[in-house]
């Protein structure tokens, strides 16, 4: 039952703090001239943000024995990466939305996922370093979306995201069983 209550409180959180950092990256990315590079540098530290601090105000053994406590903010930048597509669909909408929530939802789906597997990284460079992968993926996904609008190897893109996508959670899911097979048997 706590465990319950745990993760009702959790998505109940995280549902407004997604909803929170569009809204604050809104006007740094509207006011930038839409620089892809700092637009990416932005989200991807907002949303490594939230793991950082996570950390730091949490006990670690906890955090690192289940899920419930690293799906907040791994929740938080899923319910931001939907409302700036849902922001997309009424700014623009074309069909073109259904590229979008292919081709770049994922890329926020996928850095999220990315970070929760780097708390759980024995190594503590490795959420540097994979801010530094998230960034350049971003950013290099953004730079090619926008020269090359939806043409249709773009689409082979989006769909090796979903694949990476499919990889990130396999591999989250064996670290969850792994941390708690061990804490069980301690």
């Amino acid at each position: 039952m706590k465990d319950t209550k745990l993760k009702t409180i959790t998505v109940l959180l995280a549902l407004p703090t997604g909803f929170g950092i569009f809204y604050l990256l809104r006007f740094p990315e509207d006011t930038t001239g839409k620089g892809l590079l700092l637009n990416a540098i932005l989200e991807e530290s907002i949303k490594l943000s939230l793991f950082i601090l996570l950390w730091l105000i949490s006990d670690k053994k906890k955090l690192l024995q289940g899920l419930p406590l690293l799906l907040y903010p791994l929740l938080s930048i899923v319910c931001f990466g939907l409302v700036e597509n849902i922001y997309y669909f009424f700014s623009f909408p074309l069909s073109s939305i259904y590229f979008r929530l292919l081709y770049c939802y994922p890329i926020h789906l996928n850095t999220g996922l990315a970070y929760t597997l780097g708390f759980y990284a024995k190594k503590r460079f490795i959420p540097a370093a994979l801010f530094a992968i998230s960034v350049s993926y971003h950013y290099a996904l953004n730079v090619i979306s926008l020269l090359y609008g939806t043409k249709p190897f773009i689409y082979a893109i989006g769909l090796s995201n979903l694949l990476i996508f499919f990889v990130l959670v396999r591999k989250l899911m064996d670290e969850i069983n792994i941390k708690r097979f061990l804490h069980a048997r301690s």
